[in-house]
């Protein structure tokens, strides 16, 4: 019936606590792809019927004045209306539903398509373990992809070592005096902005290591 349909629909807006604060366009909130609910306050409707010609009962804590604009006055009003600024509600019922899979077994029988021409050439098998959950664990894969290009990359830069400023072949005398030479002052002959020097922050041998770990579960 009408009155049901209403109620659910009641039961669908969700009001956001005021002590918590979610970003709506983030994937880990639990109001993503829901809409905001407008809020109309109680004067507004007022003067929307006001305008439309109707005739609107004042309130037991209303005052109404006899003026020639025939304006409401209420203290109470602009109370609730603050207060229904103040709240955030949302519609979980306009949230987009879940991806399912496919269903068995039609899920596990991939096509092979050829780039070129568009046709399909053959039929991949796919395992039910992984694909075979309801709904898709879209989560699981994008973990699983990530642990595969990990560990493809591997371990990079090893034995890659530079040499410092103590390590440099040179004399550590002072190649020129300190001051009255009209160019800048020098101590050893070696440092990272010469040529023949040392480098800067180079890699020290450490073996870099880009593997993750994923439990076979």
């Amino acid at each position: 019936s009408l009155a049901t349909a209403q109620e659910e629909k009641k039961s669908q807006i969700v009001e956001l606590p005021p002590n918590l604060e979610f970003d709506p366009r983030a994937k880990s909130s639990p109001f993503y792809g829901a809409e905001e609910v407008v809020q109309t306050s109680r004067r507004t409707k007022q003067l929307k019927k006001k305008v439309e010609g109707q005739q609107v009962a004042p309130s037991a804590h209303e005052i109404v004045e006899d003026d020639d604009d025939d304006e409401y006055t209420d203290i109470d009003d602009d109370a609730d209306d603050e207060a229904d600024k103040q709240r955030v509600l949302y519609d979980l019922s306009t949230k987009a539903d879940v991806p399912r899979a496919i269903p068995l077994p039609q899920r596990l029988r991939v096509p092979i398509m050829d780039f070129k021409s568009g046709d399909e050439v053959g039929t991949i098998h796919l395992s039910d373990k992984t694909f075979g959950c309801d709904p898709v664990r879209v989560d699981i894969l994008q973990r699983v992809v990530v642990w595969q290009r990990n560990k493809k990359r591997g371990k990079r830069n090893a034995g890659a070592r530079t040499k410092t400023i103590s390590e440099v072949s040179g004399s550590g005398r002072k190649v020129r005096n300190q001051k009255g030479g009209g160019v800048a002052r020098a101590g050893h002959s070696h440092p990272a902005h010469w040529r023949g020097g040392a480098k800067g922050h180079g890699p020290k041998g450490n073996i870099q290591d880009y593997t993750t770990k994923l439990n076979k579960k």
